[in-house]
Order: structure tokens, then C-alpha cells, then sequence
């Protein structure tokens, strides 16, 4: 009998023991992938990080074996009915070519059916490269974002002077998947009323640059904007809040009162935010027009800039920049700013193309002429005139035309621009009245 009870003790502090256990794999994650049983416990971390944070429970479903439609909503759906303990929950649901949100209780007056966008623009980049640890990772941490957001919307905010977020949590995913919480110290201060003095045209909120490269870059800054009359700022942030790269880069420009030229305010800000891995370049007044922003963000897209920023090499990278914007502002003070018909760097290109090509020729030419004078030397003896070879009276000429043998064009295929999401192209209205343009993506 004793040892009847010991065994069934033992059995029982197992199964204690299995239970831990069990309440670690995710009730709140349903992926289409197997994960580690650490990745598991990361993200079902997270999901419990939004209920304690927010009182809202949060679910998400990643089936890419599923095209979408009413099957994939229902099967998702019933997911999220089996495991849900309150009545206060939202799910997010992506299959192959559709993405799903359903809310319910208090989530209704928190998030919107159109927050479905911008979550999802958050984890395109992992989606579409397979990652799915990191699509879960990247989900957890928008909505975290997105709701500090409407709850930093929803208090008072007593400062008369600055409109950056004096309370509350946001959050991203790294390149590597792991979460990271920012607070609102670490989004770079806006001034709620434009600046009577111009604030520093660098901003290193996110610490990319060590300190003798910072200072290195901001005389760069200095010099370039004070000869070319032309505001160049370079902003990092490790987040920006609730606004969009668009937005943020437009009121850090207008607000901190940078730019030239009176009311035109010339110039351009490149914002870097680590958060969500965004960049944006916002242009204003002389910037809308010397920058073209569909032409000269495609450019920033293929050129060592990028290249650059997505290595980590920041000092390369914005150095770059300051390079390039020089080049367009010139270049467009001479009447003929860069776009897709004038194209950055196609005059150097060709001076190359043409300087390679007379060397070959003339390379060639050197070999042709050796060969003949060296086939012909010994069989012919130089005349002192072409009648030597003519007998006198034997050519007589009774008619003469003209026969046109053939031309040549050259013709260059015109490239037709399109339009992306996270491009650029237009202008649009800041929210302190301003007309900006440029464009951005992610890194």
C-alpha cells in the first residue's frame, strides 16, 4: 500500500510538473510552420505582454498552405472561439494572398477594421521572405505600437510645448526577430509651434553613429546647407510614435524651423526610425523640384545608399546622401534637374563608353594597318602618282550619280516610371500647412 501511495505521488507531482509545460505552447498563435519550443514561448510572451499592457487579448493565424476566402476565415475563426477566455480579443489572420481581422468586446473601440493596413505592412517584409517567427514577432509588436498609440491619444497631454507622447510604450521587431520595447523618451521631441531658431541639422536619437563620426557629419550638414542655401537634415530615431514616417518627417522639418528662402523654405530631411526599419525623405520648397521625388527616392533605392544602410554602415550611407542631394540641387540650379528623361550619372557613363570605345578602335586600327604594311611591303613599290597605273587615253567618263548606300540611328528606349507603395511622387499638405513632396520604404 505504501508503495502504491509513493508511486501515485510521484505521478501526481509529474503531472504538476507537465503542466508549466503545457500552459508554455502558444493558445494564442496558430502557424503553419513548426517552430522551437523557445520561438513558441517568445511569442505567446508577447501575446501575454498585450493582455497584461491593454486588457485585450490578441490572437494570430499564419497559414500559408490556405489561399484565403470563407474557408480560411472560418477555420481561423474557429481558432480563435476555442481558445479565447474574454470576450476583449482580436484576431489577425494571413493566409497566401489574404489577410483577415476580426474583433470583438472592448477591442471595438480600440482598433479599427483599417488597422488591419498598416499591421500587415508591418510583417509583408517577413511574410514574403517565409520568416514565420518572425511575422508573429513583428504582428505582436505593431499591435503593441498601435495600441499605446490610441491610449496615448486618449489621455491629456499637459505639455503646452512639445507633441511628442510623454507616457506610454511602443515597440518593434528586430532583424533577428527579437522584440524591443522603446518608450516615449527614445521618439526625438517635436515643438507643438514652429521654432523662431533653427534646431541642429543632425539628430542621432537611434545612436548609429560613434561620436567623431557624428561630428564629422554634422559640419558635412553645416557646410553643404550654408554654401548651397539648401537645409540638409539627417534625423535618427529609435521610434517615432503614432505617426507615419511621412508625417514625422514633415513636422520635425517644418517644426524645428529648418529651411531657406523665406516662406519656400528650401530643403530636404532624411528620417531614419529603427522601430519598424523605415526611412523617409521629406522635400520642401526648392527640395520639391531639384529632388523629383519619384526619380531621385528610385535612385536612393539603387545606389550605394542603400546598399549601405541595410549593412549598417550609417556614415557611408548618409555621407552618400549628402552626396547625391548635392548633385540633384546643382544640377537642377542649372535649369536641368535630374528626372528619368535627364538621368543621374548618364553623361559620365557615356564619356566612359565613348573613351573605352576609341581605344579599342584605335587598338585595332594600330594591328589592321601592321598586318597590311607587313603583307604588302615586299610586293609593291611606292608610285609617285595614280597615272603611273593608267594607260594613257583608256579611261573616259561619260556619265556621274550619286548612290546612297545606308544611315545609321542610335535610339534610346525611354523607360516608363510606375508608381509603388512606399515610393514616392506628388506632393501632399503637412499638419502645419506646408506643401512637401519624397518618398521612402523600408531597409
Amino acid at each position: 500500500m505504501k508503495r502504491l501511495f509513493a508511486i501515485s505521488l510521484i505521478l501526481l507531482l509529474l503531472g504538476a510538473l507537465l503542466v508549466p509545460c503545457c500552459a508554455a505552447s502558444s493558445n494564442h498563435v496558430l502557424l503553419s510552420a513548426d517552430l522551437s519550443n523557445d520561438q513558441m514561448q517568445a511569442i505567446e510572451a508577447m501575446a501575454q505582454t498585450v493582455q497584461d499592457n491593454y486588457g485585450i487579448e490578441a490572437f494570430f493565424v499564419y497559414d500559408n498552405t490556405q489561399q484565403g476566402g470563407d474557408a480560411f476565415k472560418k477555420s481561423a475563426r474557429t481558432f480563435f472561439n476555442n481558445n479565447r477566455s474574454t470576450d476583449d480579443a482580436v484576431l489577425f489572420a494571413v493566409s497566401q494572398t489574404t489577410y483577415y481581422i476580426y474583433l470583438s468586446g472592448n477591442a471595438q473601440d480600440v482598433l479599427k477594421e483599417d488597422d488591419s493596413d498598416e499591421l500587415y505592412r508591418t510583417i509583408q517584409s517577413f511574410d514574403e521572405r517565409g520568416e514565420v517567427y518572425n511575422t508573429a514577432a513583428a504582428y505582436y509588436a505593431a499591435l503593441q505600437s498601435l495600441l499605446d498609440s490610441r491610449k496615448g491619444a486618449a489621455e491629456d497631454d499637459d505639455d503646452e510645448d512639445w507633441d511628442t507622447p510623454q507616457s506610454g510604450l511602443t515597440a518593434s521587431v528586430t532583424e533577428t526577430g527579437e522584440s524591443a520595447q522603446y518608450s516615449a523618451a527614445d521618439i526625438p521631441p517635436i515643438p507643438k509651434k514652429i521654432a523662431a531658431e533653427r534646431a541642429e541639422r543632425l539628430y542621432d536619437g537611434a545612436d548609429l553613429l560613434s561620436a567623431e563620426d557624428e561630428a564629422a557629419l554634422l559640419d558635412r550638414l553645416n557646410t553643404l546647407s550654408e554654401t548651397l542655401q539648401f537645409d540638409v537634415v539627417i534625423v535618427t530615431a529609435k521610434a517615432i510614435g503614432e505617426r507615419s514616417p511621412m508625417e514625422f518627417a514633415d513636422d520635425y522639418y517644418d517644426y524645428n524651423g529648418f529651411g531657406y528662402d523665406g516662406t519656400d523654405k528650401d530643403g530636404c530631411l532624411l528620417l531614419i526610425s529603427m522601430a519598424d526599419r523605415d526611412w523617409w525623405v521629406s522635400t520642401r520648397g526648392e527640395g520639391i523640384t531639384a529632388l523629383d521625388s519619384d526619380y531621385f527616392i528610385s535612385c536612393l533605392k539603387t545606389d550605394d545608399f542603400m546598399e549601405d544602410l541595410k549593412a549598417g554602415n550609417y556614415d557611408d550611407s548618409f555621407t552618400r546622401f549628402t552626396e547625391l542631394v548635392e548633385d540633384f540641387v546643382t544640377e537642377a540650379r542649372e535649369d536641368q534637374p535630374y528626372t528619368s528623361d535627364h538621368r543621374y550619372n548618364d553623361w559620365e557613363n557615356k564619356k566612359a563608353g565613348i573613351g573605352i570605345s576609341l581605344i579599342i578602335g584605335l587598338i585595332v586600327a594600330a594591328i589592321v594597318t601592321a598586318t597590311v604594311r607587313r603583307g604588302y611591303v615586299h610586293a609593291v613599290r611606292k608610285k609617285a602618282d595614280a597615272g603611273s597605273y593608267l594607260v594613257d587615253g583608256s579611261m573616259r567618263l561619260t556619265q556621274s550619280t550619286d548612290h546612297f548606300m545606308y544611315t545609321h540611328v542610335d535610339r534610346t528606349r525611354r523607360q516608363t516610371e510606375s508608381s509603388s507603395s512606399g515610393g514616392g511622387g506628388g506632393t501632399h499638405t503637412s499638419s502645419s500647412g506646408a506643401t512637401h513632396g519624397g518618398g521612402g520604404g523600408k531597409f
